[in-house]
């Protein structure tokens, strides 16, 4: 930016405020942004694209308050697709999905404004044209992609109706699962509960290991080992600033999904169905949270992932026999886990004894789609 001297006159009440002589326009106290991202012309973007309206101005050192910004499909901005209203100050935001569409030309722009309420211009329009294709995020052959501080798994979708009525989380959300790297695992050892409990209302979820998590953590008791990984998990290895969740130790629907997408064995799957009090029978395998759903495993499918580094062996492979999820069996001191591999057992989801300590642990967590 261009740099320009000032030379402000206090008025005679000591204000602060600045006075101009006769004939010299007053200067916009909050400058006009210059856009920095999608730049002009900017071809190729997703369906996301994080909007960077570059630095924030204000002559006189106040605060950035507010932003706004807006996407349309004319300079004009008379057929505006996606308005984020005022948010609170901030130079950069992310398009959420759903409000573009592939191969077409969009134009943005953004506005700043101070604390006291001064508004900035709206920054000039820049033209920007998506990609042909999106990212499909429920693609299979996606998975494992670097993603928000992890990797992908697939896509969690309870927003239609798929959720059991016995679980305690009846809001559904779409989202992005994200495992996190192999570093944050725990290895063998911290269980789920060194008491072996019966029943933690707040962790009969099949889906929704986020609040299952916090449910537990809540309770400030070291007894739930593997949620206290968790715990230390969030505090020396901090999420990216994308508008994601915390890490957290996945639902069992959730940590099928990651052996469905992830598995790190050729060996056969197992295929028996298993009864607990929650969720009550379930043919293994079965997912009625995934997107797309998961149908109960056959022997051959589903198979070993293709990427290197998740087989066995690999960089980022789940090589633990057990892994539990943070889904309450209530019954018998049971909580979910699941096999991946475990000789005649792969992929078998079981009810484990809490304070068994011959399991593992991997934080996930989930960006909103």
């Amino acid at each position: 930016m261009s740099q320009l001297r000032v030379d402000v006159v206090t008025d005679e009440e000591g204000t602060g405020a600045p006075s101009f002589p006769n004939g010299i326009a007053e200067l916009p106290t909050v400058l006009k942004p210059e856009p920095v991202s999608p730049a002009n012309n900017a071809t190729d973007i997703g369906e996301t694209p994080t909007l960077d309206g570059g630095t924030y101005y204000s002559l006189y050192g106040k605060t950035h308050a507010i932003s706004r910004f807006q996407v349309a499909t004319d300079a004009a901005f008379t057929s505006i697709v996606y308005d984020s209203g005022e948010i609170a100050g901030t130079e950069t935001h992310d398009v959420p999905s759903g409000n573009l569409v592939e191969s077409t030309d969009y134009y943005w722009r953004v506005y700043y404004e101070d604390e006291d309420g001064v508004e900035s211009e709206f920054s000039d329009a820049f033209e920007f044209t998506t990609t042909a294709a999106f990212f499909d995020f429920t693609d299979p052959a996606n998975a494992g992609t670097p993603l928000g501080g992890g990797f992908l798994v697939g896509v969690i979708d309870t927003v239609a109706g798929t959720i059991d009525s016995q679980d305690d989380y009846q809001t559904g959300e779409r989202y992005a699962l994200i495992v996190a790297p192999k570093s944050l695992e725990t290895g063998l050892g911290p269980r789920w509960d060194s008491q072996d409990r019966t029943g933690e209302a707040g962790s009969f979820t099949r889906w929704d290991g986020l609040s299952s998590t916090n449910n537990i953590l809540d309770k400030n008791d070291t007894s739930y080992e593997a949620f206290e990984h968790i715990r230390s998990i969030r505090s020396s290895n901090p999420v990216p600033n994308d508008g994601g969740s915390d890490w957290y130790l996945p639902a069992t629907d959730e940590l099928e999904l990651i052996y469905r997408n992830l598995k790190p064995v050729a060996a056969n799957n197992f295929t028996d169905t298993v009864t607990h009090t929650f969720p009550g029978s379930r043919d293994n395998g079965s997912n009625p949270s995934s997107d797309p759903t998961g149908s109960p495993y056959t022997t051959t499918d589903p198979s070993q992932t293709s990427l290197i580094d998740f087989q066995n062996g690999g960089a980022e492979a789940f090589d633990k026999d057990r892994y539990w999820s943070s889904t309450d069996a209530n019954k018998e001191g049971l909580a979910w886990d699941q096999d991946f591999i475990n000789n005649n057992f792969h992929g078998g989801q079981f009810g484990l004894f809490k304070d068994d300590n011959r399991v593992s642990s991997r934080p996930v967590r989930r960006i909103l789609l």
